[in-house]
């Protein structure tokens, strides 16, 4: 089975950390301790519609501009790509489009792949998907409003306000890898009896 890499990006201070520890089911405080270049967890994620669970590398990438040596490193491979703002602070709105810009066109990643988390955005809003360019072609990317409690406890600390939760996205990033999807092709042949 293979490892989806998963990378989350977003402006620094913005509270990456917290939700990759508690999508790793890590509910520790650790204070404000900033990330020095990226912290990979390794999570398994539970597939839907099956009952076997997926390997995931969750990349926690720096906000911080200084560490961008770090990104054509964090780009290889790159299975899918979340992007974490607060679109109630416009200089992080605007933001938004450096992070596509640096890991959208030095990836393949595909639409699907790609999904933009809006901090505490309120319920009753509901923005329209991003079209961007990207190294692949034409993305489509949903913006999904994401509440977290400061303190979270349990998994149910964080919603998603859309259709596309964390267990789908990596289910989605799951079969879309290239690996699984030339075993797709061969269990397909075979079903045809084109072995």
């Amino acid at each position: 089975m293979s490892t989806v890499k998963i990378a989350m990006v977003g402006p620094k201070g913005i509270g990456k950390s917290v939700l990759s520890n508690a999508l790793a089911g890590d509910f520790s405080s650790y204070g404000d301790m900033p990330t020095v270049g990226v912290r990979i967890r390794e999570i398994r994620v539970p597939l839907l519609n099956d009952y076997s669970t997926i390997p995931v590398e969750l990349w926690d990438v720096s906000g911080d501009i200084k560490y961008e040596h770090c990104w054509p490193a964090i780009t290889d491979g790159l299975n899918g790509l979340i992007i974490v703002y607060n679109p109630k602070n416009q200089m992080q709105s605007k933001e938004v489009s450096l992070w596509m810009e640096a890991f959208c066109k030095n990836s393949d990643v595909t639409s699907g792949q790609v999904v933009i988390w809006a901090l505490n955005l309120p319920t009753d809003q509901s923005p329209p998907p991003i079209k961007y360019e990207g190294k692949t072609g034409t993305l489509r990317i949903p913006i999904v409003g994401v509440s977290i409690s400061e303190n979270p406890k349990a998994n149910e600390d964080i919603q998603f306000n859309g259709d596309v939760s964390w267990q789908s996205f990596a289910d989605a990033c799951y079969r879309m890898h290239p690996d699984n999807q030339e075993l797709e092709d061969e269990d397909d042949a075979f079903l045809d009896g084109n072995n």
